[in-house]
């Protein structure tokens, strides 16, 4: 009888990509496998098309960014061969390959953070019985950065904070909508202030288009195509840089490969670390359920799951009810305060928010990582961060 595949054919909280990528799917070049009812290995120029198939090349930069595509296309395709599925479900034809067949389907990747509640709405809005959150000093003196693959950055008008972050400034100025990087930069800035912050945004897919478990409105999708090509632009900034603390991914997806997940991404990070000492450091998800969350537990990756004040592991349910500790989630390497704290999404004092989620546990760990040279041998709580970064330690005002 035959081993026993692997892999499984359902995963709870799994994303359907936009149907432009849904009959694609990626192979570790190198290895010789028959995919049925597919067209491919296809080359750089059609891989080009499927990345321009996003919301976020603005009209005027047209042009550099079908430059970039091409080049980038091209570094995608030395990786792995893409194929586009003629006929049949591309999930069960990667399900029915053999088991050591590293191939996978196209996953779309979420913002980690709690998406019960969005930014500016007023159960989010900044408690007025707090201090307001003094970040560092505009004079600081820079000795490492960390890098962030996110939503994108806004300016903030905080000196402090927009004059040590580097983002990608030929982009529209709202990319950064929802305000997730914008807060993580402001928590990084927060904790260490002598880090400064790289952001290059993922480009996004359109809500409409992906099907699964619920999406937060204001969530700013992607795949893991164009969180690859964010990665590379991260290293193409910073390429000779012997700065670099650390990689935040604050996202991440749940995958129906068990076994060897996100081909495209994993050789990225392996490139990454030959690159660079900084450690990379991913967002554990907030779901209370079995299936593990990627690229958190991926190889090379420490994950990072978020405390409450009462210093015990924090999901959330589908109701967005705070589930203490998480009843099925599965432990990760690293815990970090991720409930209620205090940062800016944007200018302005309407911008300044209370936020939770894995999402905001994960630039505490990176930012403490840089601050002290090495991550922290135990969970940080809260007491470790006093005076550092500002949290709500009341009982929560948003969550019931």
């Amino acid at each position: 009888m035959a081993a026993a595949n692997p892999r499984k054919d359902h995963v709870e909280g799994h994303y359907e990509p936009p149907a432009y990528l849904r009959n694609i799917v990626l192979v570790e070049r190198g290895q010789n496998v028959d995919i049925p009812g597919a067209r491919g290995p296809l080359p750089p120029s059609d891989v080009a098309d499927i990345l321009r198939c996003t919301t976020d090349c603005p009209p005027s930069d047209a042009a550099d960014c079908d430059d970039d595509d091409e080049r980038y296309a091209t570094e995608i395709t030395k990786i792995v061969d893409v194929y586009k599925i003629r006929s049949g479900d591309p999930q069960q034809i990667v399900l029915g390959l053999p088991a050591n067949a590293n191939a996978s389907v196209v996953h779309v990747f979420a913002p980690a953070n709690h998406w019960g509640f969005e930014p500016g709405e007023p159960a989010c809005a900044f408690p007025a019985h707090l201090d307001r959150p003094k970040i560092a000093a505009k004079k600081a003196k820079i000795s490492n950065v960390i890098g962030v693959v996110d939503t994108g950055f806004v300016p903030t008008r905080n000196p402090n904070i927009d004059k040590f972050t580097q983002w990608d400034a030929t982009l529209d100025a709202d990319v950064d909508g929802g305000g997730h990087g914008t807060f993580i930069a402001s928590l990084i800035r927060q904790i260490s202030p002598g880090t400064g912050v790289s952001i290059v945004r993922a480009q996004s897919v359109p809500h409409s288009e992906v099907t699964g478990r619920s999406i937060p409105p204001n969530a700013s999708l992607t795949t893991e195509l164009h969180v690859y090509k964010s990665l590379l632009r991260l290293i193409e900034r910073h390429r000779g840089d012997g700065n670099i603390a650390a990689l935040n991914m604050s996202l991440g997806t749940y995958t129906v490969d068990v076994k060897n997940p996100l081909p495209l991404l994993a050789k990225a990070f392996a490139g990454w670390k030959r690159r660079f000492k900084g450690q990379i450091f991913a967002a554990a998800g907030n779901d209370d359920v079995t299936s593990r969350f990627y690229p958190a537990d991926m190889a090379r990756v420490i994950g990072v799951e978020p405390l409450d004040v009462a210093t015990e592991s924090t999901a959330w349910d589908e109701n967005a009810r705070r589930v203490a500790p998480p009843k099925m989630r599965m432990p990760y390497n690293r815990m970090a305060p991720g409930v209620d704290l205090v940062g800016v999404r944007g200018a302005g004092d309407k911008n300044l928010v209370l936020w939770s989620g894995a999402s905001f546990a994960t630039p505490v760990i990176a930012a403490v990582t840089a601050r002290d040279g090495a991550p922290p041998s135990r969970p940080l709580l809260y007491d470790d961060v006093k005076g550092l970064i500002y949290v709500d330690r009341r009982a929560s005002l948003h969550m019931t």
